[in-house]
């Protein structure tokens, strides 16, 4: 019998045309031997478009056209006529949408409350990860390392935020602004003096009411895959050289300049203290399935911080996460499947 398993795409956030790439390429790879796919692309505006074939979509376009790039009845595949029916005709999901909409537990309420199984964290642990304020919150009670940083929202940047400036300051130079609740670099300004704050400021509240002010660390980005409910596997860490200012979007997905060294260079100490802070991270913040653990170790002090968790990472064949595990030995498609088999577990294992 071949399982059905639903491919939940697209989505409102800036992170739309990435999600479709991860989508594209999981709906390539999975295999065909042991699941039938169905797909259900979300617009930006939010509409549920069911039978959309991934394949078929262009980075550069605006909306999931629906007439040109429905799928036809197939073999491999399942359809249906509403994307409810095509939700409550599905056994496992498998939601690809990074960032708001769909890392932060809304489509995950969804599915909970239509009892559906699926890939990845829970509704809380998704909202706690995908606001980069709550995670450091609640890893710095952990005692987890983290990065130095100033919350700031938008009612105290324009009614109080002269009372900020201090703290923000005490910081050092540089920083880096971020919005709370985003990921893929997206709205990020690295600032290298008092001039540039405020452009960076309102560029970040452009996308979210709650700003992370962050001291720029001087360092290494390393990356480590975590894979698992109760029972945890890690991969080795990998090494992102940005071969930019910093690893922004343009680094990660337009011009490729970056470098994803696949194991990162670091000693066996290191390593060990690597796995063991993302396995403690992973289970504080609740997650399951998977996840990213991203960190920056400082070149001066050798100091390791977590810089965040992406619980939806991305997942085409050349990111990051499914890299750190085919360099442990899994192929991409059994990597697939066995995080199917986490969602039917449901984190009994």
């Amino acid at each position: 019998m071949h399982k059905k398993v639903l491919l939940i795409f697209g989505g409102v956030s800036a992170e739309h045309e990435i999600s479709i790439a991860s989508a594209t390429s999981i709906f390539k790879n999975i295999d065909r031997d042991k699941f039938k796919i169905g797909t259900l692309g979300i617009t930006k505006n939010g509409e549920f478009v069911e039978n959309v074939d991934p394949t078929q979509l262009k980075p550069v376009q605006e909306e999931i056209k629906l007439e040109s790039i429905k799928l036809d009845s197939s073999d491999s595949y399942y359809i249906a006529d509403h994307w409810i029916d095509l939700i409550n005709m599905s056994e496992v999901v498998f939601p690809l949408m990074h960032g708001p909409g769909g890392e932060d537990g809304k489509i995950q309420g969804l599915l909970d409350s239509m009892k559906k199984k699926y890939v990845g964290s829970k509704v809380t642990s998704s909202a706690i990860c995908m606001d980069k304020v709550i995670t450091k919150v609640i890893l710095d009670s952990a005692n987890i390392p983290i990065v130095p940083f100033v919350i700031l929202n938008k009612f105290e940047y324009n009614n109080s935020y002269n009372s900020k400036r201090e703290e923000i300051y005490n910081l050092g130079m540089p920083i880096f602004v971020k919005p709370a609740n985003l990921g893929s670099s997206i709205g990020i300004t690295k600032v290298k003096s008092e001039k540039e704050l405020k452009t960076a400021l309102e560029l970040a509240f452009n996308y979210d009411n709650k700003v992370l002010i962050e001291k720029a660390i001087d360092g290494r980005e390393l990356e480590i895959s975590v894979l698992g409910n109760d029972t945890l596997k890690t991969s080795l860490p990998g090494e992102i050289i940005p071969n930019a200012e910093y690893y922004d979007y343009e680094a990660k997905y337009i011009t490729g300049s970056a470098e994803l060294i696949v194991p990162a260079k670091v000693d066996k100490q290191l390593v060990g203290t690597i796995k063991d802070v993302s396995i403690k991270a992973f289970k504080e913040l609740g997650c399951q399935g998977l996840a990213r653990v991203d960190f920056f170790l400082e070149n001066d002090t050798n100091n390791l911080y977590v810089n965040e968790i992406n619980t939806i990472p991305g997942f085409t064949k050349i990111s990051m996460y499914p890299r750190l595990f085919i360099n442990e030995g899994y192929s991409y498609q059994d990597l697939i499947t066995e995080l199917i088999r986490l969602a039917e577990d449901n984190g009994d294992e």
